[in-house]
C-alpha cells in the first residue's frame, strides 16, 4: 500500500490519475474529528466500505467482491492515524493500492468508479502549502520545511564566529557584536540559498529579536522572500507547527480567494467559460488553464473523456457513476492546468464552477 502524504503534491495525484488503469475503482472517504478514536474512524470507514460493496454487486460474484474488497478489509483493521489528521482517503483498483492521511476533513464518501475520486486529497493538498523555519541562534541556524502540522529538519549551519570556550568573542561590544551578526547572517543565508530552493518562497523566523530582525531583513531585500512571521522561539518543532499553520492558511486561503474572484470578474469573456457543457469539453481539449471549483458541489453522473459530454443524475447510481465535476479535474490536472477550491457563495453566489481558457 503506497501512503500518499510521502509523496510530492504532483507525485501523490500523479499516482491517482494513473493508478486507474482498468476494472472498478474503489476511493472510500471519511473525516476525522476532534476527540474521535481509531475505533470510530475505522467503524465509519467500514460502513463506507460496505456501501462501496453495494455498487458492485450488479457486476461481481460474491467470491470477486471478497477478493476485490479483501485489501481495503485488511486496511481498515490495520488503520493508524498521524498527529493531527483531519480525514482519511483509501484507494483500490485491481492493479494499486493508496492511502492517504487528509489534512482537511473530507466529506463521508464511498465512491466505485472508472477512476479514482481525487477532489477531497486534491483540496487537501492545495490547501495545505508548504513554507519554510527558520530558527536562529547565536551558535547556528536551523532550517526546517513545514507543511501541514509535518516539519522536516532540512540544514543546519553553524556560526563561524561563535567561540564556545570564549564568549567575549560573541559578546564584546555592542558593534562588534552587530558586526558579528552581520557577518554571520549575510554568510549563512548565502549558503542557505544555495542549498535549499528557497527564492520568493513563504518564511516563518524563529530567534532573538536583534537575529531574527536582522535576518528577515537580508531574506526580504535580497531574496524577496515573504517573511510572514517573526517570533521567539518555541519549545519544539510540534509548537512551531501549530503557531506557523494558522497563518499561513489565512494567508493562503486569502490569496486563493482573491485569485478566484479576479478571474471571474477580469477574465476576457472570450475567455472565461461558466457552463459545464462548455467546461467539460474544454477540459479534454487541453484548453483550460485555471479552473475554480466549490469542493462541496457533487454532480454524479458519467463523464465521457473522448467525447467531452456528460450526463447527471441527482445521485450515484451506479459502479458507472462519479462526480463530473471530479472527473473534470482529473482532465484539467492530467494537461497540467490548475485547480482551485473555492466556496462559490464566498464568491457572491456564482456558479460552483468557472473556468479561465487558454484559448
Amino acid at each position: 500500500m503506497l501512503a500518499l502524504d510521502n509523496l510530492s503534491h504532483k507525485s501523490a495525484i500523479d499516482a491517482l490519475t494513473e493508478g486507474a488503469t482498468h476494472g472498478a475503482c474503489t476511493s472510500l472517504y471519511v473525516p476525522v474529528e476532534p476527540g474521535e478514536t481509531l475505533a470510530q474512524v475505522r467503524q465509519k470507514l467500514t460502513i463506507q466500505l460496505s456501501e462501496a460493496a453495494t455498487y458492485l454487486q450488479s457486476v461481481k460474484d460474491p467470491q470477486e467482491q471478497l477478493d476485490y474488497f479483501r485489501p481495503l478489509k485488511q486496511a481498515v483493521d490495520q488503520l493508524t492515524l498521524p498527529p493531527h489528521v483531519k480525514g482519511v482517503g483509501l484507494f483500490r483498483s485491481p492493479d494499486h493500492f493508496f492511502y492517504a492521511p487528509l489534512q482537511l476533513a473530507p466529506p463521508s464518501l464511498a465512491v466505485v468508479a472508472d477512476s479514482f475520486h481525487i477532489k477531497p486529497v486534491l483540496q487537501s493538498l492545495t490547501a495545505t502549502p508548504h513554507c519554510y523555519a527558520l530558527a536562529i541562534s547565536l551558535r547556528h541556524l536551523k532550517v526546517f520545511r513545514v507543511a501541514g502540522l509535518a516539519v522536516e529538519p532540512l540544514q543546519i549551519y553553524a556560526n563561524p564566529f561563535w567561540d564556545s570556550e570564549d564568549e567575549s568573542s560573541t559578546i564584546g561590544s555592542r558593534k562588534q557584536q552587530k558586526e558579528q551578526n552581520d557577518r554571520f547572517v549575510r554568510q549563512v543565508v548565502k549558503l542557505m540559498v544555495k542549498d535549499v530552493e528557497m527564492h520568493r518562497k513563504s518564511v516563518a523566523i524563529f530567534g532573538p529579536k536583534v537575529l531574527r530582525r536582522r535576518l528577515q531583513s537580508e531574506l526580504r531585500n535580497r531574496h524577496k522572500m515573504d517573511c510572514f512571521l517573526e517570533t521567539t522561539m518555541t519549545g519544539s518543532l510540534d509548537e512551531m507547527a501549530t503557531v506557523i499553520q494558522p497563518r499561513l492558511e489565512a494567508i493562503y486561503q486569502k490569496a486563493t480567494h482573491q485569485t478566484a474572484v479576479t478571474l471571474a470578474n477580469t477574465v476576457e469573456k472570450g475567455l472565461l467559460a461558466n457552463s459545464l457543457g462548455d467546461i467539460a469539453a474544454a477540459a479534454i481539449e487541453g484548453r483550460i488553464e485555471t479552473l475554480i471549483v466549490d469542493p462541496a458541489v457533487q454532480l454524479w453522473g458519467f463523464y465521457d473523456r473522448e467525447l467531452g459530454e456528460f450526463v447527471t443524475h441527482d445521485r450515484q447510481m451506479s459502479h458507472k457513476d462519479d462526480c463530473v465535476l471530479d472527473d473534470i479535474v482529473e482532465e484539467v490536472v492530467k494537461r497540467n492546468g490548475e485547480i482551485i477550491f473555492v466556496d462559490a457563495q464566498e464568491m457572491g453566489g456564482v456558479a460552483p464552477y468557472l473556468a479561465k481558457l487558454r484559448w
